[in-house]
């Protein structure tokens, strides 16, 4: 990523897009709820290794930006689904493939969500706007696993049943700015 920053300034770009993570918040400050939402400006304190990387790669394209090199976008998605060319390899095939077979499946937890659409429109809305914000947080609500995977099991009509645990209600994610950008959730 270093070396895609160094490239992007030797070659006089314009702006530079970064997919970052939502990963980068392990801790959330108190006070965090559906009223004062987790927001682009919330300091982050990743909880894990992939979430310190994502941490330290957006306080390299922070730096870049502060040496007015180029514009820097930064977009941080939860989960995202969507079909993957890949089929087996998309997010919820194999709960969908056991519940069409019929198999029950153990669902526990819960899901931050976000679709691929949603995610390339944002981008395409950030390459169109003249001065786009620095952040954006790319969420489209959240879902706990076994109220999907019930869905899932109604939707195909399957005999398999969806059991588990609902997990915790996951703190609210604000979406505020991508929804100004009039990327459709």
């Amino acid at each position: 990523s270093f070396d895609l920053l160094e490239a992007a300034k030797q070659a006089k770009i314009k702006r530079f897009i970064f997919m970052s993570s939502a990963t980068i918040f392990g801790e959330v400050l108190p006070g965090t709820n559906t009223d004062n939402p987790l927001d682009e400006m919330h300091p982050v304190c990743p909880g894990g290794l992939y979430g310190a990387i994502k941490t330290s790669i957006e306080a390299f394209c922070m730096s870049y930006r502060k040496m007015n090199c180029f514009e820097v976008v930064i977009l941080r998605p939860v989960t995202m689904y969507g079909v993957r060319p890949d089929l087996p390899k998309s997010e919820w095939f194999q709960t969908i493939d056991y519940l069409a077979t019929n198999y029950n499946v153990d669902l526990k937890g819960s899901t931050k969500y976000a679709s691929a659409d949603a995610t390339v429109q944002t981008i395409t809305k950030i390459l169109e706007t003249p001065e786009p914000k620095p952040i954006y947080h790319i969420v489209d609500g959240h879902i706990h696993n076994i109220d999907l995977g019930k869905l899932i099991a109604e939707t195909i009509d399957s005999f398999g049943e969806a059991m588990g645990e609902k997990g915790q209600e996951g703190v609210p994610m604000s979406n505020k700015l991508v929804k100004e950008l009039g990327v459709e959730l």
